[in-house]
């Protein structure tokens, strides 16, 4: 069984709608996950964290129970739009050294350390 425990994930932003396809600018978002059940994420000013369920056989994944810690200030209006993007999530595929995940919207990250 493929297990995504102790890996970190870089997300990539999609690309802008201009011309030159630039990359969306700005801080870097990391997704944890921490074992077989939590993760963190990494915002601008905050993490989050909260509980996972992964099932490699049929590509399922589900995030829930997310808490913020040091909610503080300072994160922008992107980062709290990724983590409720994260409650949509229903299922994930892993290939080349990334994770899409999909739900409403899809999210791509690269492995940062697997």
């Amino acid at each position: 069984m493929v297990s995504l425990a102790q890996s970190t994930w870089e997300f990539v932003p999609t690309k802008l709608g201009d011309a030159s396809g630039r990359l969306l600018k700005g801080p870097r978002y990391y997704l944890e996950f921490v074992n077989d059940s939590i993760f963190l994420v990494q915002l601008e000013a905050t993490k989050v964290y909260g509980l996972y369920r992964y099932q490699a056989g049929n590509q399922s994944i589900t995030f829930g129970n997310i808490q913020h810690i040091n909610q503080q200030c300072c994160n922008s209006q992107f980062s709290l739009s990724l983590i409720d993007e994260l409650r949509s999530i229903q299922s994930c595929q892993l290939s080349n050294g990334n994770l899409k995940l999909y739900g409403k919207t899809d999210l791509t990250f690269k492995a940062k350390y697997i």
